[in-house]
């Protein structure tokens, strides 16, 4: 091989352009199938073969974010914009985690904040894995603000992740809807530690607290308390 060749240095390879009409499709629809599993996980029992089937269409258009990157970001922003619904704010917090982009993430956490039910920000907390979103949690579970709080706790059921002390004190939050998820929490991870303030909760005077701590004891082999 001739000197000349040996120097030469590779070229490298040009980006790859994106498909407006390919990203704009995976966007719409990875919105739709995770609001469509949403629904389908809400029957009793679910049907796990038809979820799977749906899952795996999901992340198959997930896949085509992670491939465009960045460049998806104003058919996220589009999606949500069009149709503000679960499905789209499952996507744009999805995406925000996914890019590991703060300010993002922050903007997910607000449009959250506007909803009376969150459950697409909840949703794309439980689709990551948990070292993923960790040190989104960390810092939510203890911080003063009581929507990112629920959100820390939200987090840690989609996961049946403990946090040890600190849900002696979750369980007694004085945010309802934080209260109520640490309770739901409690119960899940079998928390028997936690027993008299379930028992307490019993008297809450928010109803969601007062199901979660009955079906938390009832959890823990004491749900005769609860009657």
């Amino acid at each position: 091989m001739s000197t000349e060749v040996r120097n030469q240095k590779p070229k490298s390879l040009p980006e790859r352009p994106i498909v407006p009409d390919v990203v704009r499709q995976h966007a719409e629809q990875a919105a739709f199938f995770w609001a469509q599993r949403d629904t389908l996980m809400e029957d009793d029992p679910p049907n796990l073969n038809v979820v799977a089937g749906v899952d795996r269409r999901l992340e198959a258009n997930l896949d085509g974010l992670r491939i465009a990157g960045p460049a998806a970001w104003p058919f996220v922003v589009a999606a949500y914009e069009d149709f503000p619904e679960k499905g789209e704010l499952f996507l744009y917090a999805w995406m925000a985690i996914e890019q590991n982009d703060a300010r993002r993430v922050a903007e997910a956490v607000e449009l959250g904040r506007q909803r009376d039910d969150p459950r697409g920000l909840v949703g794309a907390l439980a689709w990551h894995k948990p070292a993923t979103i960790a040190p989104l949690v960390r810092h939510w579970i203890g911080a003063p603000d009581a929507f990112k709080r629920f959100l820390g706790v939200s987090a840690c059921l989609g996961h049946d992740v403990d946090p040890k002390q600190m849900l002696a004190r979750l369980v007694r939050d004085p945010d309802a809807r934080a209260r109520a998820a640490s309770l739901r929490l409690a119960g899940r991870l079998k928390r028997a530690d936690l027993a008299p303030e379930l028992r307490t909760a019993l008297e809450d005077s928010y109803d969601q607290s007062r199901f979660w701590a009955a079906w938390a004891l009832g959890e823990l082999g004491s749900g005769d308390l609860a009657s």
